[in-house]
């Protein structure tokens, strides 16, 4: 018995050493991928809105960049009514009006908080994170 839990430990212990990495490797790529403008994160009080609604969102942004932009998407759906929670990371819109866009996130989704992106801060890091967790997942976007 006490075997049986020695072996779960350590497979649980190899486990998280493999997430550690992954999210590591995967916060590295996307700081390095763009040259990001702003860091949002968009938590819906509507009941379920799916990944397809934010990326429109994030196209509707580039749309209004008026050129080929980058972007990346981690969502994850809460356990208790599958409510999205999202972070995205989004280049090349410096020149837009962020609080607009956030009023507009906040009106579609509820509870949206966007910042002038600071890669000393670890966005993309947290975005990895959230990607990477049990109910995470990770979409790249953009022509840029």
């Amino acid at each position: 018995m006490l075997i049986d839990h020695e072996l779960q430990c350590t497979a649980w212990g190899h486990e998280q050493k493999r997430i550690r990495d992954r999210t590591q490797n995967e916060g590295e790529f996307i700081r390095d991928l763009a040259d990001w403008s702003w860091f949002g994160t968009i938590t819906s009080r509507y009941g379920k809105i799916s990944e397809k609604a934010a990326k429109k969102f994030l196209a509707e942004i580039e749309a209004a960049a008026g050129y080929p932009v980058h972007s990346v998407l981690a969502i994850e759906h809460g356990d208790s009514g599958g409510h999205l929670h999202g972070h995205f990371l989004i280049s090349s819109v410096g020149h837009l009006d962020m609080a607009a866009w956030q009023r507009r996130a906040n009106a579609r989704f509820g509870n949206s908080v966007f910042r002038t992106y600071d890669k000393d801060q670890g966005a993309a890091f947290y975005i990895a994170q959230t990607g990477c967790s049990r109910t995470g997942r990770i979409t790249y976007d953009g022509k840029a």
